[in-house]
């Protein structure tokens, strides 16, 4: 709410609008070596981090994230992390193993609403170790 309290011309007058929060969550993988499409090639490496970055600010903010494998009957969840902590600059970090994820696998991170911003989820980020 914004009030203008007037002058010697202008009588005072209240005017009130709502704004709508969003936020913008990015997720990458750094060390990858290469893309086939839209996956991610990973190298010979037993595991990679995989980064996201959420838009505003939202250090000290949990995020969640799922990581998935490639089976013969679909997608099967392989681990669930709950509240890992968003650290400075408004990042967390995922972790994915080829132990866990020996073909194709994907990942995505989400973030509850709280009182700066309204939640968000990231795509399902897909990668395959080479």
């Amino acid at each position: 709410t914004v009030k203008f309290v007037g002058d010697y011309r202008y009588r005072p007058a209240t005017d009130s609008s709502t704004v709508a929060s969003g936020s913008r969550l990015t997720v990458s993988v750094p060390k990858a070596i290469g893309r086939s499409g839209s996956t991610y090639i990973l190298g010979s490496g037993n595991s990679y981090n995989v980064i996201a970055d959420i838009l505003p600010v939202r250090e000290g903010a949990c995020a969640n994230l799922v990581v998935q494998r490639l089976s013969g009957s679909g997608w099967v969840t392989t681990r669930t992390v709950n509240c890992e902590p968003i650290g400075s600059p408004s990042r967390v970090w995922g972790i994915v193993y080829r132990v866990e994820t020996p073909g194709t696998g994907r990942i995505m991170f989400s973030v509850p609403a709280d009182k700066i911003a309204g939640a968000v989820a990231s795509p399902w980020v897909y990668f395959r170790f080479s």
